[in-house]
């Protein structure tokens, strides 16, 4: 049987570790799915167009480009709401 917390739910520690883990999860996945449709994309402009590395180069480095945008605004998204406050 699970014990109880003092506020009144179960204790379980692999739902605690994975609520803890998620956020870093999140951000690993955010840059994971862009380079893939960077490079996917990349790829199959290529085959259409016959320009093998060209494409798949440019989509490689639009999808790092957006991912790591996309974590940049994640991460200090709370200092941009504190200097929005400030003004």
């Amino acid at each position: 049987m699970r014990e109880k917390s003092s506020d009144g739910g179960s204790r379980n520690p692999l739902k605690t570790t994975f609520r803890e883990i998620g956020p870093y999860i999140d951000l690993g996945m955010r840059l994971a799915v862009s380079l893939t449709v960077g490079v996917l994309g990349g790829l199959w402009v290529d085959r259409k167009v016959h320009t093998t590395p060209l494409f798949l180069l440019l989509g490689f480095f639009l999808g790092a480009g957006s991912g790591f945008w996309s974590i940049y605004r994640t991460i200090y998204k709370p200092d941009r709401e504190t200097h929005e406050k400030r003004e």
